[in-house]
């Protein structure tokens, strides 16, 4: 296991690909579930839980569907688990990162609050591109392609996500 951890931690540094993954779907539902649940935490500390389910839901629906097309496209669907379990694996540690930001947004005021948005920014900024290195390393191209299929993966989750929470 510490393996794994290392191993998705050279992924954020941009250092280690989705194809070096074992391809295995035990490993694809352990980094999914453990995934959910740090979802179901982060969202938990903010005023969505009651449509925190629907929402980690759809996040990971849209994630799955959105890769297997990208992938379809450049006919690399073979790399479908790896992709997902290299996506879903640094997605684990992003969210780590982000729960002492939700903490700092949700009691600080001021200087404190400022800081912690402009920490979920730069978290925004390192998740694309590391999303967009992956993502370029499973279709064998650019990382620039990689990064505007993210960018244009985390567009359409917003979006995705602002219509849900605003219906009430």
């Amino acid at each position: 296991m510490h393996e794994f951890l290392i191993f998705f931690w050279k992924m954020l540094l941009l250092k280690s690909n989705p194809e070096d993954i074992p391809e295995s779907k035990f490993l694809l539902f352990l980094v999914l579930g453990l995934y959910f649940l740090l979802n179901v935490i982060t969202i938990a500390l903010v005023d969505f839980f009651d449509k925190a389910f629907l929402l980690i839901l759809l996040d990971i629906l849209l994630l799955i569907v959105w890769v297997y097309m990208v992938l379809k496209i450049f006919k690399m669907q073979y790399r479908l688990t790896q992709t997902l379990i290299a996506l879903f694996g640094t997605g684990i540690f992003f969210q780590l990162l982000s729960i002492p930001l939700r903490l700092g947004i949700e009691g600080a005021q001021g200087g404190l609050a400022s800081f912690s948005v402009l920490g979920f920014f730069i978290i925004l900024l390192w998740v694309t591109m590391v999303y967009g290195y992956l993502i370029s390393c499973a279709i064998n191209r650019s990382l620039r392609v990689g990064v505007l299929f993210a960018a244009s993966y985390f567009i359409l989750s917003f979006q995705l996500a602002a219509q849900i929470l605003s219906v009430s």
